[in-house]
Order: C-alpha cells, then structure tokens, then sequence
C-alpha cells in the first residue's frame, strides 16, 4: 500500500517524530511524499533584490522549514550544514546544485553539478559541500528542510578554499551566529 502524500500539516507532523533528528533516509522519504505548491507558502514567499531571501516557516525541536526565493542569477555562497542534513523540494523554476570537495593545498574542487526542476527533491547532510543557484530567467521558489535544526554552516571560498562563518535569522527572528572550528 502507497503511502499517503503530506501536506505542510502532515509533514510538521512526521518531523515531529524526530525530536533528536529526522535521519536522512526518513528526510528523504518524507520528501518523497510532501504535495506543496507556492500557494500553500505564499504567506513565506518574497524575494531580495540583490541577493536570495530566506524566508523562516516554522520548527519543531528536531527540524526547521525555511522558504527560500531566489531571482534570476541568484546564488548562495559555497557552503556545508554542519551538524544538520537539508533536504529541498523544488516548489517553482529550476534548482543548480554544485558540489564542491576541500583539497589539501588550496582551491576547491568542483565534483559535480545538477539542475532539478520543479517537483524534484535532494538531500545532503552534514559535512556535504555544495553551492545552490537559480540559473535560470525565471523566479525559483525552494523549501528546505534542516534536521537538527541549522546552527552551524561555513561558507568557502572556492578559488582559496578559506573557511569562515554564517550569521542569519533563525525561525523566531533571533540572530544565529556559526562558529565554525
């Protein structure tokens, strides 16, 4: 028998399930099943001019859900989810994930790309490395996931392979401030 499809309710619910963590093949799987479209997150649905808008949806004590809007040659900084996996769902336009690896003497290397449309779901965890972009000329409206929720990022540079931290707004509107180490 089919598993049912999850609305945001549904979804709330199951990740309620995962007080510590929702593991990343339950993350996935839920993902699988989640029926979301811009209007059920319209409330959560703005863009930045310069740069891509996070937009706080709600949490539970073991995950997040962030609305995130991207304009045309937006970009998100080369960066990891210490400590929390992410899971994305394509809600409109077309994802570019990049993935990138630390090497030893340097420059980042590039391992990877991929373009997911909308409907498409990824999943990457922890230490994963990876750059999000709208490549795209139109909007792209994407949800995510963080499960624990997201405290700790770096942000690199791909050229040197530098390493600092993140500062944002949590759910609640209060400021999180990364420490890497």
């Amino acid at each position: 028998m089919a598993e049912e499809h999850l609305d945001l309710d549904g979804l709330r619910a199951e990740l309620n399930r995962y007080p510590d963590g929702t593991p990343m093949d339950a993350l996935y799987e839920l993902l699988q099943r989640v029926q979301v479209s811009c209007e059920d997150v319209a409330s959560s649905i703005s863009f930045g001019d310069e740069e891509y808008e996070r937009n706080p949806i709600c949490s539970g004590p073991g995950w997040e859900l962030v609305c995130i809007c991207w304009r045309p040659g937006q970009t998100s900084p080369v960066h990891d989810h210490r400590g929390s996996g992410c899971g994305i769902l394509v809600l409109r336009g077309t994802l570019t994930e990049t993935v990138f690896e630390t090497t030893n003497d340097g420059p980042m290397a590039q391992t990877g790309s991929r373009d997911l449309k909308q409907g498409a779901i990824c999943a990457s965890h922890d230490d994963d490395i990876h750059r999000i972009e709208n490549a795209g000329k139109e909007n792209l409206v994407t949800l995510h996931v963080y499960t624990p929720p997201l405290r700790d990022v770096r942000l690199f540079d791909a050229a040197t392979g530098a390493v600092r931290p993140l500062t944002y707004d949590d759910v609640t509107g209060r400021p999180i401030y990364s420490v890497t180490g």
